[in-house]
C-alpha cells in the first residue's frame, strides 16, 4: 500500500463517519484502520465482488427500462432492432476505450505508505474529492449531498413531461436543469479541490 492509497483510504473513512451509522459502516470496512490486512482484504473484496454486483445490478435495471420505454434520437422512437446495434457498437468500443486509457496511464504508486508522514493536504481519492470540498466548509452538508446524489436516480420517476421523447423538453426542464447542475457542481469542486487546495487546505493555484 503506497502513501496515497493509505492516506486517501483514511480520509475516506472521516467521509463515511460523518454519515448516520457511520461509525458502525466504516468499522465493517475497516476493522483494523486503514492499511491493516483486514481492512485490505474487504476492499479488495468491495471492489472485485461487492460493487460490480451492484453495477450489473443498476446496469440491468437502466436496461430494462430502456426495453420498455424506448429510446428517442431527435424526437422519434427509435425501434428495439436499431437500440441494438448501436449496443453492440458501443459497449465493445467503451471496453476498448477504457483498456487502452488503463494500458496509457498504468497504475502509479507512491512510496510506502507512513503513517507517521502525513501529507499536507490530505486529499481524498479524486472521485471523493468534490465531497471533501463541502466538508471542508460544514461537516453536516455531506449528508445534504448525499441526499441529493441520491435524488439523481428518481429524476426519471418524477417527470412530467407530455411532448414525448427528445433531449430538453420545456415541460421537463425542472429535471434536466437539476441534472445539469449537479454534474457541473461535481466537476467544479472537483478541480477546486484537485488544484485550488494547498498545505492546510489553503485556497490558491496549486498545479
Amino acid at each position: 500500500m503506497d502513501q496515497l492509497s493509505f492516506w486517501a483510504a483514511k480520509t475516506g473513512l472521516e467521509l463515511i463517519r460523518i454519515l448516520p451509522f457511520g461509525d458502525f459502516i466504516s468499522s465493517i470496512l475497516a476493522p483494523g484502520g486503514a492499511g491493516s490486512r483486514l481492512t485490505l482484504t474487504r476492499y479488495f473484496a468491495l471492489h472485485a465482488v461487492l460493487i460490480p454486483f451492484i453495477l450489473i445490478l443498476l446496469t440491468s435495471i437502466h436496461m430494462f427500462a430502456i426495453r420498455r420505454e424506448g429510446l428517442s434520437c431527435a424526437g422519434e422512437k427509435i425501434p428495439q432492432s436499431e437500440l441494438f446495434k448501436r449496443l453492440k457498437i458501443l459497449i465493445p468500443s467503451v471496453v476498448a476505450v477504457v483498456l487502452v486509457a488503463s494500458y496509457i496511464a498504468g497504475a502509479p504508486l507512491s512510496e510506502p505508505a507512513d503513517p507517521s508522514n502525513p501529507p499536507n493536504p490530505v486529499k481524498s481519492a479524486w472521485f471523493l474529492l468534490f465531497i471533501q470540498e463541502i466538508v471542508s466548509w460544514k461537516a453536516w452538508l455531506f449528508n445534504v449531498a448525499v441526499l441529493l446524489y441520491m435524488a439523481l436516480f428518481f429524476l426519471p420517476e418524477i417527470s412530467k413531461r407530455k411532448s414525448g421523447y427528445g433531449y430538453f423538453a420545456k415541460d421537463d426542464k425542472a429535471v434536466w436543469m437539476l441534472f445539469i447542475f449537479m454534474v457541473i457542481a461535481v466537476i467544479t469542486l472537483t478541480v477546486i479541490a484537485m488544484y485550488f487546495r494547498g498545505a492546510n487546505w489553503s485556497f490558491g493555484l496549486y498545479l
